[in-house]
């Protein structure tokens, strides 16, 4: 079972507007980077269905989420998707544009985050844990140093956009101040079917006019079919700097193996603003071409490095 930490405030977000709207809300719909790169920048409720949970299922994950708060004291939250709660029950901000809890496809247990995108959606759901000073509120400690862990599957069959590729939003470690004030985030993206780290410092000294980094390449591209119809382990791991220092980090793994790196970052310049949200998003600005649906599963934060059971990288 997962535990809702103390001082949750529920909210309902109803609409998930488009990149260009209004910012006062939940909604992840950022036009993306517009800085330079090492490579080319882009920047309802919960139901169940009745269907088989897919072959390559991992047992090893089964019951990752039992008991968390005991077996890891350095978790801030874990999610299986197994307790029989809805989305709206669990996360305090939220979206359910064609997302919902599914049995249809699952790699640990029984259920799974579904994401289903008709012909031409662009609009889609989103979940987001809160910590810390999070809307200026109180959700546990302030953590300067966060990890975030999903399993992540594009349904066998999945095709991108053929001018803009696969959805581009996938997780986001992010700063929401009160009033919704986005102040900066490192973004888990897929750019031209490859993940990328794409990052919002507007307070940085080493940002563009734009107040972005330049976008960092993994190396990791999805336009190797052995990538599609198959579970894959995302990490990825972001350290604030100390306030007018460039002592900054953020890092990404797929599978166990480490794909991005970067150190000797100022992220949050000389402010005092910390990172305080941890989001898992499928917003797809071109449209998906057709009907398909992607999943995500066994979603962890925690304060110290998470790691892939079972895959070739980390133990």
């Amino acid at each position: 079972m997962v535990k809702i930490p103390d001082g949750v405030i529920f909210l309902m977000v109803v609409t998930l507007l488009f990149a260009c709207t209004d910012d006062n809300t939940g909604s992840p719909t950022d036009a993306g980077s517009s800085g330079d790169s090492d490579t080319d920048s882009d920047s309802d409720i919960d139901s169940d269905t009745d269907s088989d949970t897919d072959s390559d299922a991992d047992p090893n994950l089964d019951g990752e989420c039992d008991d968390w708060q005991t077996a890891h004291p350095n978790w801030l939250w874990c999610d299986s998707f197994d307790d029989g709660q809805e989305i709206s029950d669990k996360y305090p901000d939220f979206g359910t544009t064609g997302m919902s809890v599914s049995d249809e496809d699952a790699l640990s247990g029984t259920h799974a985050l579904s994401q289903h995108y008709d012909q031409g959606q662009v609009d889609a759901g989103w979940v987001s844990f809160f910590y810390g000073d999070t809307l200026g509120g109180d959700y546990g400690p302030v953590q300067d140093e966060i990890y975030m862990r999903w399993y992540h599957k594009f349904e066998d069959g999945f095709e991108g956009d053929p001018e803009n590729g696969l959805p581009p939003k996938m997780a986001r470690i992010t700063s929401i101040g009160p009033g919704w004030d986005k102040r900066f985030g490192v973004y888990y993206w897929i750019h031209d079917y490859e993940i990328v780290a794409d990052v919002s410092a507007p307070y940085s000294s080493q940002a563009n006019s734009a107040g972005w980094l330049p976008v960092t390449s993994s190396g990791f591209s999805y336009s190797d079919p052995a990538n599609i119809g198959r579970w894959i382990c995302h990490e990825m791991h972001v350290k604030a700097n100390t306030p007018g220092m460039t002592d900054g980090a953020y890092t990404f793994w797929v599978d166990g193996e480490k794909v991005i790196e970067k150190t000797g970052v100022d992220l949050v310049g000389s402010t005092d603003y910390h990172y305080n949200n941890a989001m898992l998003d499928c917003y797809w600005n071109g449209g998906s071409p057709k009907a398909q649906s992607r999943y995500y599963d066994n979603f962890v934060i925690s304060t110290e490095l998470i790691g892939c059971p079972g895959r070739k990288g980390l133990a």
